[in-house]
């Protein structure tokens, strides 16, 4: 294990590695200082760059950026009551009102720090539990993974969205999108209509894109951020900062550990990603707390559990991505994009026939959360500065940087005009509640489920029964089942105890 850590290190003497990861981390304060915009945006817009880049390079400008721009999205929740990106927004009111208590200045260092041991603990956990999970899923056969698969869609399709229905029409759409291209099994054509460019399929980064930059460069077209609720941040950590942050990790240090673990095992959970993992943890401290009745209304206990949470549930998400290819959330959904654009196939095998960059990865991983707390502090001093960049000069710029990124992945037009068909479409469904995320996990795992499912019934003579032939097989297709039949009997036992 040595020889792969220090072979590993080796891969950070080269500057370019430790820039990268600098300037994505410079571009994620950007990006999540400014309301309306999202680490998937960023990610989404930055993904091109790192095909001409090296895997350790090109992945951990991903990594770095995400640790950055979920903790910045915190900033204009103190600032001024707006969410920066999604995952801040179950500590917003709470943020806000204890600014108002306090200093921002003072809370938003308490939210770097407990931001920060958050990444590092749900880095630790993904260093930890990939290699193993990794190893029990080298004995995945393609049985397996077809479950395994069904499950993950079955699960984003529930957590993504309060109405299941609409989840399930966004996996339809982005099944349809997956189907389109030349049949890898068979080779046959499908919804080509003699469109030679469509016959390779939809390229996956356009269609993200589009997806997520058009609909947020529309809300934020129409959202006005009054410049007056902006406060300057002129003071660095003061005496009072330290002892803030010191008095929090002794007082709050169980709801961190809950929350860090918490927010780690949502985050694994395909569809369900850091916001969701934040929301679940703010809601099970306020049940566990001494005082829920200051929930909601300025309670530093409830930024402590959702920012602990949804910065763990980063790496978690990474757990499902490289151990078997199944997007943890839809940063990480990218991320498999850009892995097998370098030629790496997410997968048991790729810790064993990589094991030295998995390796370098992981210390990206650390890497990337030590440096947040310097980037962190230096987006604190500068906020106040950045988030009065004027709309008519960000809207333009973003444009540019989407239509650049379509266009760089094949260098063709083509990809352009996909990634503008699906903006059409990801605002369509903005509007009409349908979570975007269920689309891209389709894209994604919808080869997967095709391919597994063909094989397996080839390899067994188009025996269907092959499906629950297999031990594991039987426990994940119990999963599924369960996990579909789970909210009713959870509405079931709330209709029973209101009736109590």
């Amino acid at each position: 294990m040595l020889e792969f850590i220090f072979e590993a290190l080796k891969m950070f003497q080269n500057p370019v590695v430790i820039i990268v990861i600098i300037i994505a981390q410079l571009f994620g304060v950007f990006i999540g200082l400014t309301p309306g915009l999202t680490a998937t945006l960023a990610v989404a817009l930055l993904v091109p760059f790192s095909y001409f880049m090296d895997p350790l390079s090109g992945i951990g400008m991903i990594i770095a950026l995400e640790a950055v721009a979920i903790f910045a999205g915190d900033i204009p929740a103190v600032l001024f009551r707006i969410p920066g990106t999604p995952s801040s927004a179950a500590q917003t009111i709470d943020a806000y009102l204890l600014g108002r208590k306090k200093s921002p200045s003072e809370v938003l260092y308490v939210d770097l720090a407990f931001s920060t041991l958050g990444g590092i603990v749900g880095s630790l956990i993904l260093i930890f539990a990939a290699s193993l999970i990794a190893e029990f899923a080298s004995k995945f056969s393609t049985v397996e993974y077809f479950w395994l698969v069904v499950w993950g869609l079955s699960m984003a399709i529930i957590i993504s969205s309060e109405d299941p229905k609409k989840g399930f029409i966004g996996v339809l759409i982005g099944f349809l999108a997956a189907t389109i291209g030349i049949d890898y099994v068979y080779g046959f054509p499908r919804f080509t209509f003699g469109i030679i460019e469509v016959q390779k399929g939809i390229s996956f980064i356009p269609a993200m894109i589009g997806l997520f930059a058009i609909p947020e460069l529309v809300n934020l077209s129409k959202a006005v951020v009054e410049r007056k609720y902006i406060m300057e941040l002129k003071e660095g950590i003061g005496k009072t900062s330290f002892s803030l942050i010191r008095e929090s990790l002794g007082k709050y240090k169980s709801v961190f550990a809950r929350s860090s673990l918490l927010g780690t095992f949502v985050g694994a959970l395909p569809g369900a990603g850091a916001d969701i993992a934040a929301w679940i943890a703010y809601g099970l401290g306020k049940r566990l707390s001494k005082k829920p009745e200051e929930y909601g209304k300025g309670s530093l206990e409830g930024v402590v559990a959702a920012t602990s949470a949804n910065n763990a549930g980063l790496g978690g998400a990474w757990i499902p991505a490289l151990v078997f290819g199944i997007p943890g959330d839809s940063i990480t959904a990218i991320a498999i994009g850009a892995l097998m654009a370098q030629g790496l196939r997410p997968g048991p095998l790729l810790f064993q026939e990589n094991r030295v960059l998995i390796t370098a990865l992981f210390i990206t991983f650390i890497i990337a959360n030590i440096f947040l707390i310097f980037i962190g502090y230096l987006a604190i001093r500068a906020s106040s500065k950045l988030l009065k960049v004027p709309r008519n000069v960000l809207i333009p710029l973003i444009f540019v940087f989407c239509v650049v990124g379509a266009y760089s992945v094949n260098n063709s037009l083509f990809d352009v005009w996909i990634m503008f068909l699906f903006g059409v479409i990801g605002v369509l469904l903005s509007k009409w509640g349908v979570p975007l995320q269920t689309v891209v996990l389709a894209i994604i795992l919808g080869p997967m489920i095709e391919y597994n499912f063909t094989t397996s019934l080839m390899k067994s003579g188009m025996n269907i029964g092959v499906f629950f032939s297999r031990p594991i097989a039987v426990l994940l297709s119990i999963m599924v089942i369960f996990s579909w039949i789970l909210p009713s009997i959870l509405k079931r036992m709330k209709k029973v105890k209101e009736l109590k």
